[in-house]
């Protein structure tokens, strides 16, 4: 290891160390704001704290949530890209083992279906009315047909 190596070695343990320190402070004096004092010997008990449980989101909440991030366009091309995956692993599943689509292809669909999931908030209902069950089982049987034919 020459001498700039190392150099550069010890002063990013400078900074991590420095960044730890920063941190350990920012903690205590959250830990102070709270009330709660970490000089004790005594482990930190949130029973005995006085902090309350957040109650867990309603599934009625949940989706709420899940259609806010759908509408954003960065929640839109996260589902596009896994829904590209999973049919890129529905093919390597029920067609050829060898099947793949590039990262390019991926890309370029992911972005291409993503304003579609945007529009829709994520649901495909309004594609196909109440039968979005139903046209997901009979898209399942059929992958299965086709893949245990192919087979």
């Amino acid at each position: 290891m020459n001498a700039t190596n190392e150099i550069e070695e010890l002063t990013q343990l400078a900074d991590a160390i420095a960044d730890e320190s920063t941190r350990d402070d920012a903690v205590l004096a959250e830990a102070n704001r709270l009330g709660i004092d970490l000089g004790k010997s005594e482990d930190f008990d949130p029973l005995k704290s006085n902090i309350k449980d957040e109650t867990p989101p309603t599934k009625e909440e949940q989706e709420k949530q899940l259609i806010k991030e759908m509408q954003s366009e960065e929640g839109a091309l996260y589902m596009a890209t896994s829904i590209v995956g999973g049919l890129e692993g529905a093919f390597k599943l029920f067609g050829h083992k060898k099947f793949a689509i590039g990262d390019l292809e991926k890309a370029e669909s992911a972005k291409a279906i993503a304003p579609a999931i945007q529009k829709y908030s994520g649901s495909l209902v309004p594609l196909m009315g109440n039968y979005e069950i139903e046209v997901k089982a009979a898209f399942a049987v059929g992958m299965l047909a086709y893949g245990s034919v192919s087979h």
